[in-house]
């Protein structure tokens, strides 16, 4: 999309316009965003979720199904924990 340049210049007055009015919900979206980018950026988020609800208690297919994964593959999760207790 290509932008005139009064048209970038209007939608940069706009933005500015909008985080001088607008702090709160500035900085609510930049937590909200930041928040998720670093959840997404946890690869052991999976792992550190099937240990939680194993020391909760849950059966291996309960655990597959609220993590949306394969109780083979929580099985293997769970064994390779060395400080969780086994089944």
């Amino acid at each position: 999309m290509e932008l005139s340049d009064k048209a970038r210049e209007a939608r940069k007055a706009y933005a500015k316009e909008y985080r001088r009015n607008n702090p709160d919900k500035i900085r609510k979206y930049q937590i909200n965003h930041w928040e998720r980018k670093a959840a997404e950026m946890q690869p052991d988020s999976v792992e550190t979720k099937v240990i939680k609800l194993h020391k909760q208690g849950l059966s291996l297919r309960e655990i597959a199904s609220t993590v949306g994964i394969d109780h083979m593959k929580a099985s293997r999760i769970i064994k390779k924990c060395n400080d969780c207790n086994t089944m």
